[in-house]
């Protein structure tokens, strides 16, 4: 976490901008039941979060070329959802590989996702075994999505 939070602040942006790139990662990182005050305002619904997504989106692609990997899952997940660029999974699966490998489980489950969208018994096969990777090593949210999973 401390190389991550090192990079991003090394990036060419300025305080208001890490701040808002800071701000989409910890409302990407809420628990889905408890949206985060100080990420947003009176102004956002919790369905969206903040709104400079479109401001952050290039900031965070750029933190996740310089090694933030929380900002590759960001990106990832925004890919896989096709929300404020095109749904790509083959790009999200790269970048969620990259955060899957240095470590980020939440990258691992991001993986799992691209893998469980395929929709073949390869890609489900390469998504539990995701998912199993994340959720031992202590990520909530994949051991939910396991439990999901038809058996």
């Amino acid at each position: 976490a401390k190389k991550q939070a090192t990079v991003a602040l090394a990036l060419p942006a300025d305080a208001d901008d890490r701040k808002r790139i800071e701000e989409w990662i910890a409302y990407m990182e809420r628990p889905p039941e408890k949206a985060t005050a100080s990420v947003r305002d009176e102004s956002d619904s919790p369905e969206e979060g903040p709104r400079d997504i479109a401001h952050v989106l290039p900031l965070a692609e750029k933190a996740c070329t310089a090694g933030d990997l929380k900002a590759c899952v960001f990106v990832a997940t925004l890919k896989i959802n096709g929300q404020e660029v095109a749904r790509d999974l083959p790009g999200a699966r790269k970048l969620a590989q990259q955060a899957c490998d240095g470590g980020e489980l939440a990258g691992c489950t991001a993986l799992a996702v691209t893998y469980l969208n395929a929709g073949t018994r390869e890609g489900m096969a390469q998504g539990r075994a995701m998912l199993k990777k994340a959720c031992e090593g202590g990520e909530r949210s994949a051991c939910d999505m396991q439990s999901k999973l038809p058996k």
